[in-house]
């Protein structure tokens, strides 16, 4: 099994300066939905929330 047939493309939200602060959702979800964090915590790290772009698009 070739677990790496394609790169995966990613959708990343930055807000904020300082420190980096990886935000990981769960699936299914996207960045967006960790705004709820992000918002208070790019007041004093950089939040960096990554979506698959397959998941951005999807309704």
């Amino acid at each position: 099994m070739n677990l790496f047939r394609s790169p995966v493309r990613l959708q990343t939200q930055i807000r904020g300066e300082g420190l980096p602060l990886l935000c990981l959702h769960g699936h299914p979800g996207s960045g967006a939905c960790m705004e709820v964090f992000s918002d208070r915590l790019s007041q004093h790290f950089k939040t960096i929330a990554p979506t698959c772009a397959a998941m951005a698009t999807a309704k």
